[in-house]
């Protein structure tokens, strides 16, 4: 009697703990509310959707200035490296002066028309050190073979799912080792500016969610972004969030380390999340189904 007396004790506290536990998960802390105190409405989300359809937004009037280069863009055929295609040719660079480095041909159908369906393709596996250094020795129209060269790398393998050791050669391969082939193609090739896109991910820290019960919500639920410059980009893995995190900090020291001043200039950009249209990862396969599972 008193063992299933305790027995019975046991699940409901387990079930009581599991409940704080949903409910610290499922809340806006108010730390949040006073640094986003503007929750969307669902009135406020189709009407601003319908005033997009309506009027899409133009970005062209905040592009820089064309310049006379050339442009390879790694990884090309995805979401972001599609897009500095596009805004390269909407600055009026030729196609000419722009080529496409990547494992598959753009599917986009932004990319299969118009000048940018002009801009050239070249298949290339980044992690083969032969396959990208064949991609950036092709040789260039007379026109523009001349012109300064500048790099962007944007291909990744985004697995934030993974965390477990085990699992990181799926994202180092493309995101270390191929970054240390696209390095070495972009200086043999003679390029003298290297940007890549990196991760705002590198700068976010675990969470645990095995709330106590004198908890609301889980420790480092809230984290503010800090300068990179002033932050411990590269720590112990354990200490990321992803396998993805920790190969793009990774990736991120190899491009600064690699800047030379005089004839190598490089640089990175961590977005923090990279979404807008159904070619992305993040939202594209919920923007295909209709609905967001909470």
């Amino acid at each position: 009697m008193y063992l299933l007396l305790g027995l019975g004790t046991v699940v409901i506290l387990i079930i009581l703990y599991l409940r704080h536990i949903n409910n610290g998960m499922k809340q806006v802390p108010d730390e949040v509310l006073k640094l986003s105190p503007h929750r969307w409405t669902d009135e406020e989300i189709h009407q601003t959707y319908k005033q997009i359809i309506e009027k899409p937004l133009d970005w062209t009037p905040h592009l820089p200035p064309r310049l006379e280069r050339r442009y390879v863009v790694v990884g090309g055929s995805g979401l972001v490296g599609g897009f500095l295609v596009l805004h390269l040719l909407a600055r009026g660079t030729p196609p000419e002066s722009i080529r496409i480095i990547d494992f598959r041909k753009p599917t986009r159908s932004d990319l299969n028309q118009g000048k940018a369906a002009k801009v050239e393709f070249i298949h290339a596996d980044i992690t083969f050190i032969p396959s990208i250094t064949a991609a950036f020795s092709q040789p260039w129209a007379p026109s523009v073979s001349s012109l300064p060269l500048t790099v962007f790398h944007t291909a990744a393998s985004i697995r934030p799912g993974e965390s477990a050791k085990v699992f990181l050669p799926r994202v180092s391969v493309v995101n270390i080792d191929g970054t240390i082939n696209v390095l070495d193609a972009a200086k043999k090739a003679g390029a003298d500016v290297f940007i890549a896109t990196s991760s705002a991910s590198i700068a976010t820290r675990p969470i645990n969610f095995w709330i106590p019960p004198w908890r609301k919500i889980p420790k480092g639920l809230i984290q503010i972004y800090r300068d990179p410059e002033q932050d411990e980009n590269i720590r112990p893995h354990s200490s990321y969030f992803s396998n993805y995190a920790w190969s793009k900090a990774r990736a991120e020291q190899l491009v600064l380390g690699a800047n030379n001043v005089e004839n190598f200039k490089t640089g990175c950009i961590r977005p923090c999340g990279i979404y807008g249209t159904k070619y992305d990862i993040t939202l594209g396969i919920w923007m295909a189904e209709g609905h967001f599972e909470t």
